[in-house]
């Protein structure tokens, strides 16, 4: 059964159990969490611990993206404001970035060093809501392994 889950200011998303075992030295932005009387809040959807794997309840879109995260392998970043995206590096340096901030999964290719100095997509692609995880991921890693259109 899912627990109530957290997403950090330090891409991670974590359930009761990871959170509250972190140290003040793990983590100077960790604060106080109330945690809500149920486990699932309204928004929440099932999504996976970054520390132990359990599943936990936190807002749709990054339970979305910790879900992908695993098939991916990808790596949580925080994008500002706590927001949310899934980094996967490519052979040519490059980073595909998938993001699903107001409905269906973007996802955007770079080039090496692009999207961490905020340079724009090479290519992107948009994959509807109703894709399952697994179809996503599918996608998802064959965008990312295509060559760019630029190359």
């Amino acid at each position: 059964m899912p627990v109530a889950g957290v997403w950090t200011p330090w891409a991670e998303v974590l359930c009761r159990h990871c959170h509250d075992e972190i140290d003040a030295k793990e983590a100077t932005a960790k604060r106080k969490i109330e945690w809500p009387e149920g486990e699932k809040r309204e928004g929440d959807g099932p999504g996976l611990c970054t520390k132990c794997g359990a599943t936990v309840w936190v807002h749709e879109d990054v339970a979305q993206l910790s879900r992908l995260r695993k098939l991916t392998g990808g790596v949580m970043e925080q994008t500002g404001g706590m927001c949310a995206a899934l980094a996967i590096g490519r052979l040519d340096g490059g980073t595909g970035v998938v993001t699903n901030l107001d409905g269906p999964l973007s996802i955007g290719v770079y080039g090496p060093g692009e999207w961490e100095e905020g340079g724009a997509e090479v290519q992107c692609y948009c994959i509807p809501e109703a894709t399952t995880d697994e179809v996503a991921a599918f996608v998802i890693l064959t965008a990312v392994k295509e060559k760019r259109k630029e190359d």
